[in-house]
């Protein structure tokens, strides 16, 4: 019967799907949020942002004076102040603002294409910061590269393992490339757009874990002892209020834990038990 041509047709499409195939729309989720920012469904009604909000392709996240972070399928984004993004299917539009992005969780294979008035950035294996600027689009990446497209050229952007590096697309067209911080000021907005760790019941090292990726660090330890103390050791207290760079030492302060002074790549943990 016609039923069941249909049914043996969307059996098929299911079982010849090629084994890993990416769904045709990425799980976009905000995961956290702070002062006035909002939503604009396809149809432009407004409405406000909650944790676990589920977002469609189509829709507009917009802010005021306030940050959103969201997953965008394995991709960390965060939205600093007066910033507005649109989200779609392959990737998002940056319309006004700055966004961070981190794609720690992605899955392989799997890129984000950041477009602009201006240029489009694709990421590969990074975190990376774009800001459009009266008519200028910058992007900073500080882990791993991007590759801007603008004008009907592609440029390769690679942070080295001293400094973060910097594309400039002015509204010109003219191309810089510089040196630029990994971290500091024009960063620290991405803390208070992210949640806060939790740190009352979490190990030392789900806490080291989170310092070392808010700050674009490699976590290293110095021994394999100094790990498991890590992995075995619970934390109690609150650090609402402190960056991942603010909280670090007060923290390990409650342990045996040592944090070395950070290199610009580098988080290394040592242990060092008490009296020595």
């Amino acid at each position: 019967s016609g039923v069941a041509a249909v049914l043996l047709v969307a059996m098929l499409g299911w079982f010849m799907r090629p084994p890993g195939m990416a769904p045709s729309s990425p799980e976009m989720v905000v995961r956290h949020f702070q002062g006035s920012s909002e939503r604009l469904g396809t149809k432009g009604a407004p409405s406000v942002l909650e944790p676990g909000l589920r977002l469609a392709a189509g829709d507009v996240l917009r802010t005021g004076a306030g940050y959103v972070a969201l997953s965008y399928g394995g991709f960390d984004l965060r939205l600093n102040r007066n910033t507005r993004l649109r989200l779609g299917i392959d990737g998002v539009e940056l319309e006004t603002g700055e966004i961070f992005v981190s794609s720690g969780k992605k899955q392989q294979g799997q890129q984000l294409l950041v477009r602009t008035a201006r240029g489009d950035i694709r990421d590969i294996g990074t975190q990376f910061i774009v800001r459009l600027a009266g008519g200028d689009l910058l992007a900073t990446v500080r882990e791993g590269s991007i590759e801007l497209t603008t004008d009907g050229s592609s440029y390769l952007v690679e942070a080295s393992a001293e400094r973060a590096r910097q594309i400039t697309a002015s509204e010109g067209g003219d191309i810089h490339l510089a040196d630029a911080a990994a971290r500091g000021s024009e960063w620290t907005w991405i803390h208070r757009a992210g949640k806060a760790f939790e740190l009352e019941g979490a190990s030392a090292l789900a806490f080291l874990e989170w310092v070392a990726r808010e700050t674009g660090r490699e976590l290293v330890f110095a021994g394999e002892a100094a790990r498991i103390y890590a992995s075995t050791t619970l934390l109690s207290g609150d650090i609402a209020g402190l960056d991942p760079e603010q909280a670090l030492d007060p923290v390990l302060a409650t342990t045996d834990l040592v944090a070395g002074q950070p290199a610009n790549h580098t988080l290394t943990i040592s242990l060092q038990r008490p009296g020595t």
